[in-house]
């Protein structure tokens, strides 16, 4: 059994498939997916104060990473035109 709380929209790792064929795409596929977990967050009710402190610093890393990959993913198509 888990000690973590449970994620909203969660994929299990296992279930998540990349099509790692080098056709000038794979690149934009796996930041796409990797990107696509960012919009995973912890559930944070019923969490004591402090642990609440963590998953809430912990979902704002994940809405970081996402903002980052936007800009990655951008510049990616935008120079494969």
């Amino acid at each position: 059994m888990s000690r973590f709380p449970p994620m909203l929209n969660y994929v299990p790792l296992n279930e998540i498939y990349v099509d790692a064929t080098p056709d000038g795409e794979f690149a934009i596929r796996l930041l796409t997916a990797y990107r696509n977990r960012c919009d995973y967050k912890w559930v944070m009710s019923g969490l004591s104060v402090g642990e609440e402190a963590v998953y809430r610093h912990m979902n704002e890393d994940q809405i970081k990473r996402g903002q980052e990959l936007d800009v990655a993913l951008e510049i990616l198509k935008r120079e494969r035109g």
